[in-house]
């Protein structure tokens, strides 16, 4: 009977073990899979790094959001969102946004639909998941 108790226990210990947030998933250094010498860090911060192997000068910063369709922000007003699917909002610099769709997020893959054009960005994780 302690045998059954204990094993009951154990596993609602275990479902109760929460996966990584989208938010936490997303932190680390992502390689592009189209042009290894394109990369992107990912702070959990919000801050969003571009980056060319090589080239300094193409560095950028930016900071990340990631949102719901259902509750996009106002930047995002003209854009054409599903309210089940999950977005990215990165915004460069000179303060112009760009608009994503996480079509899939794991511990090792990041793939993402820019909204503007359509083209797909993926990405292969250089750094481990936190």
């Amino acid at each position: 009977m302690k045998l059954i108790v204990a094993s009951i226990a154990l596993a609602i210990a275990s479902s109760a073990v929460a996966a990584p947030s989208q938010e936490a998933l997303m932190a680390g250094k992502w390689r592009s899979t189209d042009d290894a010498k394109a990369m992107v860090e990912i702070r959990a911060d919000g801050t969003w790094i571009d980056s060319y192997v090589g080239e300094p000068s193409a560095t950028a910063t930016s900071h990340w959001l990631l949102f719901s369709g259902a509750k996009p922000p106002k930047a995002a007003a003209g854009e054409t969102l599903d309210a089940t699917s999950t977005y990215l909002e990165v915004n460069d610099q000179d303060g112009g946004q760009l608009f994503y769709a996480l079509d899939k997020l794991d511990a090792k893959t990041l793939e993402l639909l820019y909204l503007d054009r359509g083209n797909e960005l993926n990405y292969r994780r250089v750094t481990p998941a936190p």
